[in-house]
């Protein structure tokens, strides 16, 4: 109510996102010391993803969906990555209910 007495009342419409947590590591270093060999986002267990990764020119070079670590190696080609070289990865995630949601990062090799 204002000073003189009058009242009035909004009703709006308000979307509630689904806020995923992902956690990916941006490096990683497949070089079979057994520290950081293999490079996979960790999430809650209430979320599936597919996760496909490309290298700089937007070739794809691995994809999982089933929470399969990428462990360096060219599913195309069969070839290791090397130090220094960088990737792009971008992940589908749909969560216990169905909400289907984005995300993307970069990876850099060590």
């Amino acid at each position: 109510k204002n000073s003189g007495g009058c009242s009035a009342s909004i009703i709006k419409d308000i979307k509630i996102e689904n806020i995923i947590k992902l956690f990916p590591p941006n490096a990683f270093s497949p070089d079979g010391d057994n520290l950081n060999d293999t490079w996979i986002p960790t999430m809650d267990d209430d979320y599936t993803a597919a996760i496909t990764i490309y290298d700089i020119r937007g070739n794809m070079v691995y994809s999982t969906s089933d929470k399969t670590p990428w462990d360096g190696t060219n599913s195309k080609t069969g070839d290791k990555v090397k130090s220094g070289e960088e990737f792009k990865w971008i992940a589908i995630i749909k969560d216990k209910f169905g909400n289907i949601s984005k995300d993307k990062g970069d990876i850099t090799i060590k």
